[in-house]
């Protein structure tokens, strides 16, 4: 897993409009340049909260991207409550 990246994917994501609006046209390319895992790039593009917290991404980076895409608290906290304990990233 590269947890770097996705993290500093999230961050720039979370930050930056024009990477908003690139991920909004397009996930996967907006994604491109970054060395995520298959899984990685899925849970992106799914916009999947809970698989993103199960592979130990910060909660923070994940409520402001959910904030960002105008997911419903409640849908955020439901897929953050759902999901199993998050795997500790080993620094890949």
């Amino acid at each position: 897993m590269s947890h770097y990246d996705l993290s500093r994917f999230l961050f720039k994501f979370n930050h930056d409009p024009s990477v908003r609006a690139a991920y909004a046209a397009d996930p996967i390319t907006a994604i491109e340049g970054y060395e995520l895992t298959p899984e990685e790039q899925d849970a992106l593009a799914r916009h999947d909260f809970g698989a993103l917290y199960r592979m130990d991404i910060h909660p923070l980076l994940l409520v402001y991207m959910s904030n960002n895409l105008a997911v419903p608290p409640d849908q955020y906290v439901a897929a953050i409550n759902d999901a199993p304990a998050p795997v500790p990233a080993s620094g890949g």
